[in-house]
Parts: C-alpha cells; structure tokens; sequence
C-alpha cells in the first residue's frame, strides 16, 4: 500500500471516529392514549447507554401529571400485579433498558391534561449518574 493512501485511510479513521459521540438515547417512545375520564396512563421507550461508564435511573418527571412514577409488572400466583419498580435502575455502558406495555413503564398518575393521540408532551428522565434527559414523545393509541 502506498504511503498516501495510508494517511488517507489514517485520516478517514479519525475523522470517522471524532463523530461518533458516546450517549445515552431514548428510541421507541410513546405515550398511552386514553379516554379524558381517566386520570391514568403510561409511557414506553427504549433507553440506551453507549457511554464507557454504568448509569442509574432514578426517576421521570413531566408537566402534565400531578405524579410521576415508574412502575413494573409482576407475575405472584398466577395473577399479573403493577408494582413500584426498585430505584435506582441500572443500565450498563452498552446496553438497553425497555419500558414496554405489561413490562416497566413510567406511570402518569393525577393526569392534568386529556393524552390526545397525536399530541407531543415532554418527558425528562432522571439520573444519579448521568445530567437528565429530556425528550419529547406523540401519544398514540393503545
């Protein structure tokens, strides 16, 4: 291999590799929509940390409920339960975390305003180990 394609090859790999930040994402995010009478819902997403180090979740925050909790799904004797999920969560450097339907959600409680499908609201998600995230997501239907 010549000289010159070898810087330029050289040359690609760095620059290639300075635009590759290492972050932590949300992906897959919504909102469940539901009737104006009902005070409750949830949210789903998929949470990725690509940075070097392990994080943990420590909760969410929104403007639009009057709690915010994150709550996970159970199986006791046979019966499926909602139950307060054990924080802070951790999340490797690598992996994934997803908050799905009969799975760990994050849990509007005291809604304030109707989940209307379409409509974009803010989630901020918080961390002990990492500044927050904040993001916004459409409410969709079941």
């Amino acid at each position: 291999m010549s000289m010159f394609r070898t810087i330029v090859l050289l040359i690609s790999f760095s620059l290639i590799s300075m635009g590759t930040k290492a972050e932590v994402t949300v992906t897959d995010s919504w909102i469940r929509a539901v009737p104006a009478m009902m005070k409750m819902s949830a949210a789903y997403l998929k949470l990725t940390n690509d940075t070097q180090t392990d994080i943990l979740l420590t909760g969410a925050r929104v403007d639009f409920s009057k709690k915010t909790e994150i709550h996970d799904h159970v199986m006791s004797n046979g019966l499926m339960s909602m139950v307060h999920a054990e924080l802070p969560i951790l999340i490797k450097s690598g992996s994934s975390l997803e908050f799905k339907p009969k799975g760990l959600h994050i849990m509007f409680i005291g809604l304030e305003t109707t989940l209307i499908p379409g409509a974009e609201h803010e989630i901020e998600l918080l961390f002990d180990t990492h500044a927050p995230i904040r993001f916004s997501t459409q409410v969709a239907g079941n």
